[in-house]
Parts: structure tokens; sequence; C-alpha cells
């Protein structure tokens, strides 16, 4: 009609009607192929995670392994030095004192005691955590180490056919007004019959040993009780220990025993 006007209506030519949905199909082929790069991506990071982790604990394994070796050398040094034995069936405590406390302070251990076929201590000696190398005192008549499974077990005479008569365990010892936790080695007093007379036990203190074991397996490392969870000793230095207590139910997973291929 004279003076109208009309809007003309936009029209998909053919070409675009044949290639629009070739190009929504490159875009979606393309979307597909970010997220595969990305999954694949993401689980090359947490393959990566799981070898470091898996590797950084071995280290620490072996850093411990090392310690345990050492401690049983100083371990089975004092047990087979002469006139040990010989104090313990006479519950000697001074000339105890005199033969093994020369043997510590060289050895540079933290902790030695000696015990009686009973798990009563004939002669312990410690350096507190916080003191100088040969800084040492010592006590006797201690009654605590009975409750410990691995005395027990020392005392005892219990085998394991891998590891043989020594036995290992972490306990925590009163020093001043704070208890410090121990990694302790321990080893039968016998004589050439094969009589259990008493024990030997050395330890050293876990606050002094995370550096070292952190530093042999490139990563922060924690101690944790296996029965409770409870944070023992953590080269991360945590302003509350507490916050990093492990639930109960991830200490069982974490002990029971695995499937063969588990990993």
């Amino acid at each position: 009609m004279p003076g109208s006007t009309s809007t003309p209506t936009p029209r998909f030519g053919l070409r675009w009607k044949i290639t629009l949905p070739f190009i929504l199909l490159a875009l979606v082929l393309s979307l597909g192929m970010v997220y595969l790069l990305s999954l694949t991506v993401n689980q090359e990071q947490q393959a990566r995670t799981l070898r470091q982790l898996t590797d950084g604990g071995q280290q620490a394994a072996d850093a411990v392994v090392r310690v345990e070796s050492e401690l049983l050398a100083v371990e089975r040094l004092i047990a087979n030095t002469e006139g040990v034995l010989d104090g313990v069936q006479r519950t000697d405590s001074e000339g105890l004192r005199a033969g093994v406390l020369p043997l510590v302070v060289n050895a540079g251990a933290d902790v030695v005691s000696i015990l009686d076929v009973q798990g009563t201590s004939l002669l312990s000696i410690r350096r507190a955590p916080d003191a100088s190398a040969g800084e040492y005192g010592t006590l006797r008549g201690e009654t605590f180490y009975t409750a410990w499974p691995f005395v027990q077990r020392l005392l005892t005479g219990s085998v394991d056919p891998a590891i043989g008569d020594k036995q290992t365990g972490v306990h925590s010892l009163r020093i001043g007004e704070s208890d410090a936790p121990v990694f302790f080695v321990g080893g039968p007093i016998r004589d050439t019959g094969g009589t259990i007379y008493g024990a030997v036990l050395v330890g050293r203190y876990l606050a002094s040993l995370m550096p070292e074991i952190a530093i042999q397996a490139g990563a922060s490392v924690s101690i944790y009780d296996q029965f409770d969870g409870r944070l023992l000793a953590s080269s991360l230095e945590p302003d509350d220990p507490a916050a990093m207590t492990v639930p109960a139910e991830s200490v069982e997973r974490a002990m029971a025993p695995r499937e063969s291929g588990d990993p």
C-alpha cells in the first residue's frame, strides 16, 4: 500500500542451512575434547601426587628402619657388655651405671633403660629433649614399663620369625611438666642357656626424629597413636595438635590388613 513500509524478514541462505549444523557439531566436539583433556590432566596430576605420596611414605619408612637399626645396635652393645648380665642378676644398679653410662654417652642415645625380669627399672639413663650432649640423669625403680605391651613380649620371650626377639614401641615418658613420646627398640637380656633375666630399651625422642625423617622423605611427616589417632609428633609444628587428630574409623582402615593388589 502507498505510504506503508515493510521490514524485510531475515532469512538464512542455503549455505548457512548447510554449514550451521556442522559448526554446532564442531563446537560440541571441541567442548568434549576440552573436557576429556581436562579430565586426563587431572588424572595425571592425581597419579603424580599419589606416586609422590607413595615415594615419600616409603622414604619415611626407610628412615625409620635406619633409626631402628641404629638403636638396635646400641641395645645389643649394652646387652652384651661384660658385667651387664651379672649386674641384672644381682640387681646391682650402681655397677650397671658405672658400666653402661659411658656407652650411652658415647652413643648419644636419648633414653636407655635396663629392666629386671618383672619389668622394673634397675637403671634408667635419660637426656631431656632440651639438654645438651652428655647431660644425662639416672633413675631406678620405675614400674610403669610393665604395662607396655612390647616390654611384656620381651620379658616373656616372644619371637617373631621375621624380626627375631627384638621389639619396638612408642610410649611417652614424663619429662618435667610434659610428656615426651619416645620411639623404643628393645631386646632381652639372656644367659648362655637362653634364660631371660631382663631387657634393655633404647629410645629416641620423636620430636628429634621428625626433622631427620622429613628431610630423608622429602615431605612433611606426622606420627599418630595407632589406637586413638592422636598426633604424637609432626614436622609441621601445628598450633593446635588436637586439630590434626585422625578419626578412629580412619585409623581402623589404615591398620586393617589389605588384600593382595590393594593400593
